[in-house]
């Protein structure tokens, strides 16, 4: 309860009493002009109404009015219709999305440029060769035209759902653009690429289609290859088999050879003998000239191949030098190709039957 200006003692001991009574629950407690209770609890300076906000002659009891702002709030959930929704938004900004074309005279601290309500230094217009100023007839304007409506008098409250949708507020005519723009650019690609844009490329590391995990339905299984048990083993989780299951003989081991043989081929063993050389240099305590081969595998290739070609040179002089002391070059030149190959039986049984013949 507000305290008077000037009681007495009476009074206030009066007054002081009631506030007991009334947070003791005894007397019930006291109401605003909109016939509100007011908890007896809250303090005089907090339910009197201050002296500027009175009006002139104004006898004003306990209230709360000064403590609540004056603002309408709406719920939008998501399935709020979308013109309800659209309003909301106008409101809540205090200016309506309406665009209006409509012929107006100029207003003496208008911008100068286009006659809007701002300044000439915000103007985001195209700076016209007659400004509108000048002009006597009047202009057209398209500018957002300003309701009455105070801004922050609505304030839109989203619910739980609305405030955590990410799509809340999402034109999805941006999506239609960017679908269109992505058509265009793929019939301009098509037509590019001219009269053969349907038909499948088949050139080296072109698509066609097909899934390289699995084996292609032409080819032959490697478990099929050899039906003995105790030929290669085929692992049925990994579909590898890394051995070959065809004998060396056997015509049909070019068509696969194990999935190690791939493993072994290029220069694997070029990188298998430059690691191998580069351990040999560490166990010889001499690991400071080869650098390591995975920390540097350029510098490393580098000093195998030094050290393999000083080792093949210094091979080749050494043979020399052996050749040139004892001699017996002759003896290490490959045979002629006639030579090379060794007799078979149908030349044998032939050379008989002419010895037989020359004899006769």
């Amino acid at each position: 309860m507000s305290a008077p200006v000037d009681e007495s003692k009476l009074t206030f001991r009066e007054r002081k009493e009631l506030d007991n009574a009334r947070r003791a629950g005894h007397v019930a407690p006291a109401v605003d002009e909109d016939g509100r209770e007011i908890n007896p609890h809250v303090p005089s300076f907090m339910s009197s109404l201050p002296f500027y906000a009175q009006r002139p002659g104004e006898e004003v009891g306990p209230t709360l009015r000064h403590q609540n702002r004056k603002e309408t709030k709406v719920a939008v959930p998501l399935d709020f219709d979308r013109v309800q929704r659209k309003r909301q938004r106008e409101e809540r900004t205090g200016r309506t999305a309406r665009r209006g074309t409509r012929r107006v005279p100029y207003v003496p601290g208008s911008c100068r440029n286009c006659g809007g309500s701002h300044e000439l230094a915000a103007c985001l217009e195209k700076i016209r060769p007659v400004s509108r100023q000048a002009a006597t007839l009047g202009y057209t304007t398209v500018e957002r035209v300003a309701e009455d409506v105070a801004p922050g008098a609505y304030e839109a409250v989203l619910d739980y759902e609305a405030k955590r949708d990410r799509w809340n507020g999402y034109d999805p005519r941006e999506h239609r653009r960017s679908v269109e723009e992505r058509q265009r650019r793929e019939a301009e690609r098509l037509v590019a690429r001219g009269a053969g844009s349907e038909q499948q490329s088949t050139l080296p590391g072109s698509t066609d289609g097909r899934t390289y995990s699995l084996r292609n339905r032409n080819d032959t299984a490697k478990y099929l290859y050899n039906l003995d048990v105790n030929s290669a083993y085929y692992d049925p989780k990994s579909r590898s088999m890394r051995s070959n299951p065809l004998p060396p003989n056997d015509p049909r081991s070019q068509e696969f050879a194990g999935d190690n043989f791939v493993r072994e081929s290029g220069d694997v063993r070029e990188v298998l003998a430059a690691t191998r050389f580069a351990w040999e240099q560490l166990d010889d305590k001499v690991a400071a000239a080869v650098p390591n081969p995975l920390a540097n595998p350029s510098a490393a290739e580098r000093a195998y191949r030094t050290a393999t070609t000083e080792a093949e040179a210094e091979r080749v002089a050494r043979r020399k030098a052996v050749l040139e002391k004892y001699g017996g070059e002759e003896f290490l030149r490959p045979l002629p190709p006639s030579l090379a190959t060794s007799p078979s039986d149908d030349d044998l049984l032939l050379g008989g039957a002419l010895e037989d013949a020359v004899d006769d």
